[in-house]
């Protein structure tokens, strides 16, 4: 959708005198009374044209400003994301070392599970950030972009008399969309208090297990073979209820099959955020572009050709009336 294609010069001086040809006069009245009204119409837009050009000329520019503005934005926001995404990446590796060495260091495992826990979500927090303000950004920016085309929209249409320039708006900032997406923000929002209290309550969990098993060897050795003990074993084991109610919540009272599942788990993410990093590396490096960018150029090229159009217009129209 963008601005109509019908050229304005076929249309600039018509629409105001669609009736006037209507009636009971002679040819030669009617073509003498269009004559004179076109006439009228050629002057004020020759008159107003010079001005009103400088107004477009300067939306047009804002527009462009805007768009450089949302791809700044979104560069900024990318590189972010790829920071969040290395820092989940390291999360991961940690929570897969975490659970692989829990048999055979019971306190480094632990160790290890905290700081992924904690720089999971961090990475989390981030990521939801970043998300939040660049949609916001964004939407600020195209809000600015529909007042804009709007101006130039009520511009054109004053020079031209005619109905047929069209400017939808990018994003109507009182549409159902953008409800649900103000909706959809204040949501993901609400999500970072949740992530910070979980990943606070596993640390916690994490650091007071390791302070119970440094206190107690004997503990830490029958958590240590049990982790490695089939199902059955595991269950049957002498103090395996101790196991569970001293540290639950952590890796040491995990059975094998678990931390396996775990570990693969954590594996598949660490998979998503290396292909997401390689990704946005690559965004990076072609440019990083936003469609909302783009979206508000096509909208500006689109204006800039109907401007020349008209340029063209008044050209031959000052060209006339100065011969004559």
């Amino acid at each position: 959708p963008g601005v109509s294609q019908v050229p304005v010069s076929e249309n600039i001086f018509t629409a105001r005198h669609s009736n006037d040809t209507q009636g009971n006069r002679s040819a030669e009245e009617e073509g003498a009374i269009f004559n004179k009204s076109a006439s009228e119409d050629i002057m004020v837009f020759l008159k107003q044209f010079p001005e009103q050009r400088k107004e477009i000329e300067k939306c047009i520019q804002c527009l462009k400003d805007m768009a450089d503005n949302i791809d700044e934005t979104h560069k900024n926001c990318t590189i972010a994301n790829m920071a969040a995404n290395s820092t989940s990446l390291a999360s991961g590796i940690l929570t897969i070392l975490g659970l692989t060495l829990a048999p055979l260091t019971a306190g480094g495992s632990l160790a290890l599970m905290a700081t992924g826990i904690g720089l999971g979500a961090a990475a989390t927090a981030t990521s939801i950030s970043v998300g939040i303000y660049e949609n916001v950004s964004n939407s600020k920016e195209r809000s600015k972009a529909n007042d804009l085309l709007v101006e130039c929209q009520s511009n054109l249409k004053t020079l031209t008399h005619s109905d047929e320039v069209d400017f939808r708006p990018i994003v109507s900032p009182k549409s159902e969309a953008m409800g649900n997406h103000l909706t959809h923000v204040l949501s993901t929002a609400s999500k970072i208090p949740e992530v910070v209290y979980k990943s606070v309550k596993g640390i916690k969990t994490n650091i007071r297990a390791f302070k119970v098993v440094k206190a107690n060897p004997g503990l830490k050795a029958l958590a240590q073979r049990l982790t490695v003990a089939g199902r059955t074993a595991r269950n049957t084991a002498k103090g395996t209820k101790q196991v569970q109610k001293a540290l639950a919540g952590t890796t040491l009272a995990m059975s094998k099959s678990a931390r396996v599942l775990g570990a693969a788990a954590a594996g598949v993410f660490v998979v998503f955020d290396a292909y997401s990093i390689v990704k946005d590396s690559i965004h990076l490096t072609e440019g990083a572009k936003a469609q909302a960018a783009a979206d508000i150029r096509e909208k500006a090229s689109q204006l800039e050709k109907d401007l020349q159009n008209l340029s063209e217009l008044y050209e031959e129209l000052k060209a006339t009336q100065d011969a004559n």
